[in-house]
């Protein structure tokens, strides 16, 4: 399977404070979300956004998928695009991320509690094309339908950030993949595939 729907990354930089880790979920048993202010952002990691002409835009989100716990096929946004995020994952030592394509174009626009919207789709509306497990930041791709499965049991965590370019206001967030494949060149780690 080649993996084309996200790309590791060296960043000089860590994002997660202190702030964003004493985040506690209300059940340890259910997916959780809980929407991210830039200011409990590292402001290191803004500065060196900045250097690259990026900044944080307003659909930032840490996720938590309970031990052995799944989070649905979805789309972020409400329309299929190319758009990626970047990603940070801990907590769990074995999860995935999967990718799939539309077999039928079945799907139903839900909201966060923001309002920002994001597509759910039926699992039956969808065939897997590539899957891997997120171990470093990466650019990942969330205009594709996607979902995760942590087969561990600790929790998943996963602080999704919205990365734009500068002076850029989309409704959809994140910026086009490949335009932060070009970008982010410098900081890509190299993987087999």
């Amino acid at each position: 399977m080649n993996h084309f729907h996200n790309i590791d990354l060296s960043i000089p930089v860590n994002t997660i404070t202190d702030a964003i880790k004493n985040i506690k979920p209300d059940n340890i048993k259910v997916n959780q979300h809980w929407l991210i202010k830039e200011d409990i952002i590292n402001k290191e990691f803004l500065y060196f956004l900045a250097q690259l002409n990026l900044n944080i835009g307003n659909s930032n989100v840490l996720f938590y998928t309970p031990p052995f716990g799944h989070l649905g096929i979805h789309i972020d946004g409400d329309t299929l695009h190319n758009n990626c995020m970047i990603n940070w994952v801990w907590g769990s030592n074995s999860h995935k991320m999967f990718w799939y394509e539309l077999i039928s174009p079945n799907m139903e626009t839900k909201k966060f509690s923001n309002n920002d919207e994001y597509i759910s789709i039926p699992a039956s509306n969808a065939r897997e094309i590539d899957s891997q497990e997120i171990k470093y930041p990466s650019l990942v791709k969330v205009g594709v339908p996607h979902s995760i499965e942590n087969y561990d049991f600790n929790g998943r965590w996963c602080l999704s950030l919205d990365v734009n370019l500068k002076d850029k206001n989309e409704k959809i967030p994140g910026i086009d993949f490949s335009i932060a494949n070009l970008i982010f060149l410098d900081y890509t780690i190299n993987r087999e595939k």
